[in-house]
């Protein structure tokens, strides 16, 4: 847990959409309960950047995403169980985060902050082989089917687009769920891009995410 903390408040995301707020800790340690409660104790140095409140809520629930999740994949917890993050500052409660955010109460993942549609393979810049190429994401809502775009890139850096298509998520409607496909690709440099789609048909933009990525 603190070495995933540690990377998430230091590098750069690999995907150059994204960015963090946080600022590398001089101080981090974590724990975790037998009831499944995960501690969080950071120096205050973590939290040197002027945000409003709401992206201060939502790097707080960074921490708290990427806390439970490492705690989940590293089999401390079983990941059908709830768990609680407290963040103490400097070992302190009451720390105003960002100084827009309280800590020091236990705290739980706020599913309405988190992106309707993302793409989880490829990674950002990786190279694959030539041949077919599978894609793989997660939907928040299983009952809306994904639509997908695949643009190539050429020398000057323009992109058009190469093929489409439609994919359902798998789950119950409303519900969460893992979508894939798959498509043959040879040599050169691709973008993928994907959205959710309403129910007249038409892409959700606010629901759309890309990927960079190479084949050769």
């Amino acid at each position: 847990m603190t070495t995933a903390l540690r990377i998430m408040m230091s590098e750069k995301p690999l995907d150059h959409d994204f960015f963090t707020p946080w600022q590398a800790p001089e101080n981090l340690a974590t724990s975790i309960s037998g009831k499944n409660v995960i501690t969080v104790d950071i120096s205050r140095d973590a939290f040197n950047s002027n945000l409003d409140a709401g992206m201060a809520q939502r790097a707080v629930q960074q921490l708290v995403y990427t806390a439970t999740a490492a705690a989940s994949s590293s089999g401390l917890i079983n990941s059908g169980q709830q768990i609680q993050v407290v963040i103490l500052v400097d070992g302190h409660t009451d720390y105003m985060a960002f100084g827009q955010v309280k800590l020091g109460q236990p705290m739980e993942r706020n599913a309405s902050l988190v992106a309707p549609l993302w793409i989880i393979d490829p990674q950002e810049d990786t190279t694959l082989p030539p041949g077919v190429v599978k894609f793989n994401g997660r939907s928040t809502d299983s009952s809306r089917p994904v639509s997908w775009q695949i643009l190539q890139e050429n020398s000057k850096g323009e992109r058009t687009s190469l093929s489409t298509g439609q994919t359902t998520a798998t789950g119950d409607p409303g519900q969460y769920g893992v979508f894939t496909f798959s498509t043959t690709l040879k040599a050169g440099r691709y973008e993928l891009r994907v959205s959710q789609v309403d129910e007249a048909g038409a892409t959700i933009e606010t629901s759309t995410d890309t990927r960079l990525f190479n084949v050769g």
